[in-house]
């Protein structure tokens, strides 16, 4: 049986002053569209109420794909829970300084009734794109998720003020790439 965990990193939030590449407060909602194997449809996200992350205060965020737990921690945004998701610890998905940088993460994720050993190396820059007609300096962020055997790809780019304007999920497994789902924000906050 093919093992894939789609993530929906675009439901993920932190709390406090490092939010400025995804501005959060309560009841701030975004809109995007989503496109994966059963078509293309719009899905609203919305920050649904503070709750514990990792020892300390973070955002759970929610939609019709599931909810997402999430904290900006020492400058960066963690994650412990996605849609159908847990990582142990959190997992590194936004360095706050929007500069290019690295992390590592090693731990244990949980997912289908089953635990996992991987690893996980989050890379970012910075760049401009241009979107409706405006030049952006956005963040781009590489999540690459070492589960043994597949490769979870998630990349997201982060404007300021947005949050995430685009975001594609990949699954890599012996050696064959496939396309699980990506995101374009629509409206919000």
């Amino acid at each position: 049986m093919k093992r894939t965990w789609p993530i929906f990193l675009v439901v993920c939030a932190g709390c406090g002053s490092n939010d400025r590449l995804f501005p959060l407060h309560a009841n701030a909602a975004w809109t995007y569209t989503v496109k994966n194997g059963m078509g293309e449809f719009p899905q609203a996200v919305k920050v649904s109420r503070v709750v514990p992350v990792a020892g300390g205060p973070g955002w759970e965020l929610s939609s019709p794909m599931g909810v997402s737990r999430l904290r900006w921690h020492d400058g960066v945004l963690i994650g412990s829970s996605f849609a159908n998701l847990r990582a142990n610890p959190p997992l590194p998905l936004l360095v706050a300084s929007g500069g290019e940088t690295s992390r590592g993460w090693k731990g244990r994720l949980y997912a289908t009734g089953k635990t996992y050993e991987a690893t996980a190396k989050l890379t970012q820059k910075p760049e401009k794109v241009r979107r409706r007609s405006t030049e952006l300096k956005v963040v781009k962020t590489l999540l690459e998720i070492d589960a043994g055997d597949q490769v979870i790809l998630v990349e997201t780019t982060y404007a300021p003020n947005i949050g995430p304007i685009t975001q594609t999920q990949r699954v890599l497994k012996g050696g064959v790439e496939t396309f699980v789902v990506g995101i374009e924000h629509v409206t919000g906050p």
